[in-house]
């Protein structure tokens, strides 16, 4: 079975980019939040860093708001920690054309 690969994304969940499989299917939280080392990042090392998959999450949030890249999705926590089935309300911050 062939290895899967990951990339990059420029979107973000409370500051922490993502990294999606190579079909753009699925998505997961890293635990990086400086641009610096966002950018020196070699894709190679994406499988040890892969954490947490919040798909369906950064899905419904990309839906909702009709945004898809360089974002940075802010939730808020009491919302989310009362009902997780429901699309909490988000603060977008969106920098770049």
């Amino acid at each position: 079975m062939k290895e899967k690969n990951y990339l990059k994304t420029n979107v973000r969940y409370f500051n922490k980019y993502l990294i999606t499989d190579e079909n753009i299917s699925e998505f997961y939280l890293t635990e990086i939040t400086d641009y610096k080392e966002w950018n020196k990042m070699d894709e190679k090392k994406l499988k040890e860093i892969k954490g947490k998959k919040i798909t369906e999450k950064i899905k419904k949030l990309m839906e909702l708001h009709k945004l898809y890249s360089n974002v940075n999705f802010h939730v808020e926590v009491e919302k989310q920690k009362e009902n997780e089935d429901e699309t909490p309300s988000v603060n977008v911050v969106k920098v770049g054309g």
